[in-house]
């Protein structure tokens, strides 16, 4: 009778252990495949949906990156920076597409008007220094001073120049600057 006991005793314990085994292998291949998902998530190609900016300008995905996470005013003095760049590359189109509508309409009707209007009033190269910044409603007002990088070009410095941005989204932003007449 004890050799049957211990036979049951054993077959009880291999139930057991076979049991355990079992969980451990359904357990095993429940972690399998979350590593399997998760991986081909990582390496998922994410479609962004296409929403096209106001200005038609192409996202530049670096730039909105750098942007997430700063004040109003740092964007608009990085805004403020690129503008500032392309005019002294001489990128006059890319700034025209900037312009507020209404502003554009106003001032100037084509990209070869606002294009001589640089020419004529401001330095071939220039730096700003930022002097305010105010918040108005949607609209963000940054006042700054233009200064010649060649000093023979003094007479074309600005001081107290107006730079109106309207944002949407990040790096989405129409512009507009206080013009001599």
């Amino acid at each position: 009778m004890k050799e049957t006991e211990k036979k049951k005793k054993i077959n009880k314990d291999e139930r057991k252990i076979k049991i355990i085994l079992g969980i451990m292998l359904i357990l095993f291949v429940l972690t399998l495949a979350s590593f399997v998902m998760l991986i081909t998530k990582l390496f998922e190609k994410k479609e962004e949906p296409k929403v096209p900016y106001v200005t038609g300008i192409e996202k530049n995905e670096k730039l909105v990156e750098r942007l997430k996470g700063k004040s109003e005013y740092a964007r608009m003095k990085i805004y403020l920076g690129d503008i500032v760049k392309k005019l002294n590359e001489k990128n006059y189109s890319d700034i025209y597409k900037r312009l507020a509508p209404e502003y554009k309409k106003k001032y100037f009707n084509s990209s070869e008007e606002f294009e001589k209007y640089f020419k004529d009033y401001y330095p071939d190269s220039f730096s700003i220094k930022h002097v305010n910044f105010e918040a108005i409603g949607d609209y963000y007002v940054v006042e700054a001073d233009i200064i010649a990088n060649n000093s023979n070009e003094d007479n074309k410095n600005k001081k107290g120049l107006y730079f109106i941005f309207r944002e949407y989204d990040f790096n989405d932003y129409v512009f507009s600057f206080s013009k001599n007449k």
